[in-house]
């Protein structure tokens, strides 16, 4: 099974907002990324789409609850013609917001991106009850709702990036109290932690051998 919260966004083209089906067409066609010049003459590459809405597209909101809208948008996240994941579009939303956060310089375009992606998530989840209801719970329970979330189960790990972006959109539209958005995170910092001491790929005496060393370094000096 495929892990659509594997899915990890490491560039946004700024170029062109703006992209035409055929050009889509075309690239699916020949089995092969779409290459587009930005402003400066630069070639960006771009192997997938991720569709933003502005607060006056309410009236989409039909055809983007449709099944073939999540069709797309699996293929788009996946390259999977053969099963349907209801969570692509989230998970594609998630690492985008998190990449205009923590790497974007330009204010200017990180607040425009930040209110495409808080209008998107509104128009397309805010009437949606999952969605809804995992919001609730991570108030009220955020660690149980984070590591009994069925839909994450299924694909056999926890990602953090569903809780986050829940606790921004919280935060962001003041749906709790500032101790609540807190407890959220900590919670999440928290099970972090967890994960990565638990892994395998963790050494906990390399760690601390790394830590003496530069101790001892900065002693020396």
């Amino acid at each position: 099974m495929t892990n659509p919260w594997l899915t990890s966004v490491r560039f946004i083209a700024k170029g062109q907002k703006e992209i035409d089906t055929a050009t889509i067409t075309k690239a699916y066609v020949a089995q092969k990324n779409i290459e587009l010049k930005n402003e400066n003459g630069e070639i960006e590459i771009i192997n997938a789409v991720l569709p933003l809405l502005n607060s006056s597209d309410e009236e989409l909101r039909p055809l983007l609850h449709t099944r073939l809208f999540n069709f797309m948008m699996t293929y788009n996240v996946t390259q999977n013609v053969e099963s349907i994941y209801d969570d692509c579009y989230l998970s594609l939303l998630s690492s985008a917001l998190f990449l205009v956060l923590q790497k974007e310089k330009d204010s200017n375009y990180q607040n425009s991106m930040l209110e495409s992606i808080e209008n998107t998530l509104r128009i397309f989840y805010y009437d949606n009850k999952e969605f809804i209801n995992y919001r609730e719970q991570l108030i009220k329970n955020p660690l149980k709702t984070i590591v009994n979330d069925p839909e994450q189960k299924k694909y056999g790990n926890i990602d953090l990036s569903k809780a986050l972006i829940h606790a921004y959109m919280i935060a962001k539209d003041k749906l709790a109290e500032q101790y609540q958005v807190e407890n959220i995170l900590k919670t999440i910092l928290g099970y972090f932690f967890y994960t990565l001491v638990k892994s395998q790929e963790f050494q906990i005496h390399t760690f601390l051998k790394a830590k003496l060393a530069g101790g001892l370094a900065q002693k020396a000096a």
